[in-house]
């Protein structure tokens, strides 16, 4: 009876060390901005928009690395023109950097970078925030990461 209590007591701990949140000074803007984006999976597009009912790509962008406290440009034309972006390539781009679409320096889509061919974005009309897979006709065309921000 006492084994059956141990391993209950640890599965609770275990559950309840799992459920603890991760102090927010703790993890890198870049981190913080990506769970902050993810957080919003689901949510409608709307253009214009930067939540935190619904959101557009820069909008999503834009209040994911605010909350991370990073104020960047409002809108994609802005935010690849920012002094805070500093260019990257694809093999350099990590969870949380931003991949742009559309012609350099003029790009049309910002996401946040996930992982291998992965981007969480908030892209078009009836389509919820969420995750994309990239592909040699959806490929980011260039990739910036935050100033000061570790990979």
């Amino acid at each position: 009876m006492r084994r059956v209590a141990a391993v209950a007591l640890a599965g609770v701990l275990a559950v309840l060390a799992c459920t603890v949140p991760v102090r927010a000074e703790a993890r890198s803007p870049q981190a913080a901005a990506y769970a902050y984006a993810t957080a919003q999976a689901g949510k409608p597009f709307a253009w214009g928009a930067d939540g935190p009912q619904a959101f557009d790509c820069s909008g999503l962008v834009y209040a994911a690395y605010r909350a991370a406290g990073i104020r960047l440009p409002r809108d994609t034309y802005q935010m690849i023109g920012s002094r805070l972006l500093e260019r990257i390539s694809r093999s350099q781009a990590r969870r949380g950097d931003l991949a742009f679409f559309g012609p350099a320096g003029a790009p049309y889509h910002v996401a946040l970078v996930d992982t291998g061919d992965w981007i969480f974005s908030a892209y078009e009309p009836g389509e919820p925030a969420g995750w994309s897979r990239t592909s040699v006709y959806w490929q980011p065309s260039e990739f910036f990461r935050v100033a000061g921000v570790a990979g």
